[in-house]
């Protein structure tokens, strides 16, 4: 019995640790890219058009609120991503896994 709870806790560790680890690599490669946008927005311009008039690019501007900087739209998931890490998990959650599992399980007999 022991032996269980010792797994459970050991799996609930590495759980919180690999979500530990995503959100790490997600801050890092958004400070990377965002730097190297920043740094190369003077050389370089780059716009997403995503639908309409609405555009992403790498430059802040007043004068059009149509266009909304790439550091903003991705910093807003990277807020989610930091509250799901670190308040509560908000998406797949350990209830969702275990209905999921049991759902499959009993789809494949």
């Amino acid at each position: 019995m022991t032996l269980d709870l010792e797994e459970n806790k050991l799996k609930k560790v590495k759980r919180k640790v690999e979500r530990l680890k995503g959100f790490y690599k997600h801050l890092i490669a958004f400070l990377i890219i965002n730097l190297l946008f920043v740094l190369s927005s003077n050389l370089l311009e780059f716009n997403f058009q995503l639908f309409g008039d609405l555009k992403i690019n790498n430059r802040w501007s007043f004068e059009n609120p149509k266009h909304y900087p790439l550091w903003l739209i991705w910093g807003i998931f990277l807020l989610f991503h930091a509250i799901n890490t670190f308040v509560k998990p908000i998406f797949f959650t350990e209830d969702w896994e275990k209905k999921k599992i049991n759902e499959l399980m009993h789809k494949k007999k």
